[in-house]
């Protein structure tokens, strides 16, 4: 693919939005981040963003196992077990690198719910006392949720490795 074509892409895409440059003596056509592509800026960006989410994404170990999908039809495995001969959570567990971007996807979808004013999730909590957030990692949305709602008893459950 031609530079040309991957920037017409890009803003086809919406990861580019065309804006026009002043400079001293004409006007000219810029590219610049649209809204949604900034949330994949992660470098000394102290917002939320969803760069793990695209790494992950497009990491090759999820990607391989959707090339196996008619085996996996004519099987009795899952595609993941087919392409790499191990379920996903087996996966991460024998795989560090793989475990943290999957831990870290978790933690950033986390950091996207303070983007969300749960006050509006009111009544949804009335007539509740508590709450129990399973698989809730460190505890980022019940603290969240807890600060909006006080009279609510939140918990955290999840797996040792997650929260240590």
């Amino acid at each position: 693919m031609s530079t040309a074509s991957c920037v017409c892409w890009s803003i086809y895409s919406g990861f580019f939005s065309i804006t026009k440059v002043h400079d001293l003596e004409e006007e000219e056509e810029g590219y610049i981040l649209s809204p949604s592509s900034r949330l994949l800026l992660k470098d000394n960006n102290p917002n939320p963003n969803l760069s793990p989410l695209l790494l992950m994404v497009l990491h090759a170990v999820l990607v391989t196992p959707f090339r196996l999908f008619g085996d996996w039809l004519r099987g009795n495995i899952t595609a993941f077990e087919t392409a790499h001969g191990m379920s996903f959570w087996d996966h991460g567990s024998h795989n560090l690198e793989f475990s943290n971007l999957f831990n870290e996807v978790l933690v950033s979808d986390s950091q996207m719910m303070s983007l969300v004013d749960v006050r509006e999730l009111k009544p949804v909590s009335e007539g509740s006392s508590s709450l129990v957030d399973v698989g809730g990692g460190t505890g980022h949305i019940a603290r969240i949720i807890s600060e909006a709602f006080p009279r609510l008893k939140c918990t955290v459950l999840d797996l040792p490795d997650v929260v240590a």
